[in-house]
């Protein structure tokens, strides 16, 4: 049985995106979890509102821990030099993702299979969570933020792009040029791979 091509074209491309994307993360300088610094202690009581899906929250100005329900979010996060205190597991990723091995050395692991893990989320003591998909609905939002200020998804979708996820980080972070720092740079390779492979000119990443 054969296979269609553009069935090999799309592994293709997706292999060098996930390339791209690797190049992006693992380049940048590792953080520790929940490590402060002189930098750090001048964000301290400082707020910045985030609008989201299910309205807004005043999330703290460089949050010390950080849990991340969403994949981009903890790779994002990471890319930043502020990786997650705590993530929480991609079960459809049975090996991991190669970047991540080094970003979140120090990140407590969550694992969930059908419903949040609110108790292990509570145990890490968050400052702020971000979430997407995972909090489907107005209950596991409200659950979520009281255990700490909780930003979900930031349109009105299940999902948001890595862009946008970026961005927001920056604010948080109180870093926006390293945000934008990052896009340029991812978007950078993106284009590169677009140019290496005519096939995905007009696609959308």
């Amino acid at each position: 049985m054969t296979t269609p091509r553009f069935a090999t074209v799309r592994c293709t491309a997706l292999r060098a995106v996930c390339c791209v994307a690797a190049l992006g993360f693992v380049t940048v300088g590792c953080g520790s979890p929940g490590s402060t610094s002189a930098a750090d202690a001048d964000g301290i009581g400082e707020t910045v509102t985030i609008d989201h899906r299910y309205g807004a929250t005043e999330a703290p100005v460089k949050p010390r821990r950080i849990v991340s329900l969403d994949k981009q979010w903890t790779d994002v996060l990471a890319a930043l030099d502020h990786a997650p205190t705590a993530h929480l597991a991609d079960p459809n990723i049975a090996d991991g993702l190669p970047w991540r091995d080094t970003e979140l050395r120090e990140a407590a692991t969550l694992h969930a299979t059908t419903a949040l893990p609110f108790e292990q989320i509570a145990a890490t003591h968050p400052d702020l969570i971000v979430v997407s998909y995972l909090a489907e609905s107005k209950t596991a939002y409200d659950k979520l933020s009281k255990i700490a200020p909780t930003i979900a998804t930031l349109g009105s979708g299940t999902v948001d792009t890595w862009r946008a996820i970026t961005k927001a980080a920056g604010k948080i972070l109180d870093d926006p040029a390293a945000a934008e720092a990052l896009i340029e740079k991812v978007s950078g390779g993106i284009d590169a791979v677009r140019t290496e492979l005519p096939g995905l000119q007009g696609k959308t990443m």
